[in-house]
């Protein structure tokens, strides 16, 4: 299985942590934070890894070249302008050779086994399955409300006082047959377009799990995550 790691972030929310780097960037107990997104992949079986980069790429490719360090493989997309976490996804088509891969937010982590999800997608005959995660601050990431049968009703943005509690992890199966609905060379959003589109279409899943989410943009769960991510690497 193939996987895309969305790794073009600037960070805005934690430049003082950050300081000149990009946000996968961001220095976590000694390694960067996109390295323990790596680690994961790896260790469940995913080393076909393509990076998709943005702001500062160099920085990024300068320390995980091709991978070989971390027993997978690299090759690595640029963006020559913001094209959205979409179009991102849209502009490593040519590297996709597979009916079925993984997109991974390159700044959250979640502990999820892959094999799970992926069986839930197959399961669930969709476009798209994303890993969900019960919160109890769902105000500050948005909520995924659920059918019964998982399929996704709606979203709710960031600061609503809903009942939901159901939270977006930034890992997701995709259909290859997903980027037919992405324009080429425009600033597309998978959250603002793409998944409300295949909402509406019946085509869009939400597998729900347990497993740690650490999300990095949040600053104060910046302390939070040094102190998780120890735990997981020992």
């Amino acid at each position: 299985m193939q996987a895309i790691v969305l790794a073009g972030g600037m960070g805005r929310q934690i430049k003082l942590e950050l300081g000149n780097i990009p946000k996968p960037m961001a220095v976590v107990n000694g390694r960067p934070f996109l390295e323990f997104v790596l680690l994961f992949l790896k260790k469940n079986g995913i080393e076909d890894i393509i990076v998709s980069c943005g702001y500062m790429r160099p920085v990024i490719e300068s320390y995980f070249e091709s991978g070989k360090e971390w027993g997978v493989k690299i090759r690595y997309t640029d963006e020559d302008f913001l094209r959205g976490t979409a179009g991102s996804v849209k502009l490593a088509e040519d590297l996709i050779e597979e009916d079925h891969f993984l997109v991974v937010n390159g700044d959250t982590f979640h502990d999820i086994p892959v094999y799970e999800l992926l069986e839930a997608h197959l399961r669930f005959d969709t476009f798209v399955t994303m890993a969900l995660k019960e919160s109890l601050n769902p105000e500050k990431y948005g909520a995924v409300e659920l059918l019964e049968n998982q399929q996704v009703l709606r979203f709710l943005g960031r600061g609503h006082k809903d009942y939901a509690r159901l939270v977006n992890t930034g890992i997701y199966v995709f259909n290859k047959e997903v980027l037919k609905f992405i324009q080429p060379n425009e600033s597309i959003s998978l959250e603002k377009d793409i998944f409300p589109l295949l909402t509406k279409l019946g085509k869009l899943y939400g597998y729900v799990c347990n497993d740690y989410f650490l999300d990095i943009e949040v600053p104060e769960n910046y302390e939070t995550i040094k102190k998780k991510l120890k735990e997981l690497a020992e």
